[in-house]
C-alpha cells in the first residue's frame, strides 16, 4: 500500500500520506464502519473525524483529504443507499441508514475479494 517508505539504507523510515490506488472501496468502507463503531449511536460522522481522529480511516491508511472526500462521494451509490456523503450548509459528513451490527462490514469488505472478470479468447 507504500504507507512506509525507507530513508537511505540506515536512515530509517517516514510514513507516506496521500492516495492510496491499491486501498478498495470495501476495505476502506470496512476500516469506516470499524470507526463508526466508536461512536454507535450516531448517524452522522463528520469529514473531520473520519480524515483525522485516531483510529479513522484517513488515520490508519494515512490519506490525505482529497482522496477522502473522492471515496465518499463514491458511497451511497457503493452502498446502495446504506451510507451517504452530504455537504448541507457547508457541514460535510456521512449519514448512515442501516444498523452497525452483524457483519456488514464484511459484507462490504468482501467486495474487493471477488474474482475478476477476464476476457475469454475468441
Amino acid at each position: 500500500m507504500g504507507l512506509i517508505k525507507a530513508l537511505g539504507k540506515r536512515d530509517g523510515f517516514r510514513f507516506v500520506r496521500g492516495p492510496k490506488s491499491t486501498l478498495g472501496r470495501g476495505v476502506f468502507l470496512y476500516a469506516l464502519i470499524d470507526f463508526w463503531k466508536y461512536y454507535t449511536t450516531a448517524k452522522t460522522l463528520s469529514f473531520e473525524a473520519i480524515a483525522h481522529e485516531p483510529g479513522s480511516p484517513g488515520r490508519v491508511f494515512l490519506l490525505d483529504e482529497n482522496d477522502i472526500a473522492d471515496r465518499l462521494l463514491d458511497l451511497e451509490e457503493f452502498t446502495e443507499g446504506a451510507f451517504r456523503w452530504s455537504e448541507t450548509a457547508g457541514l460535510k459528513q456521512v449519514l448512515r441508514d442501516v444498523p452497525l451490527d452483524g457483519d456488514i462490514a464484511l459484507k462490504y469488505a468482501a467486495f474487493d475479494y471477488q474474482p475478476k472478470k477476464t476476457k475469454e479468447a475468441a
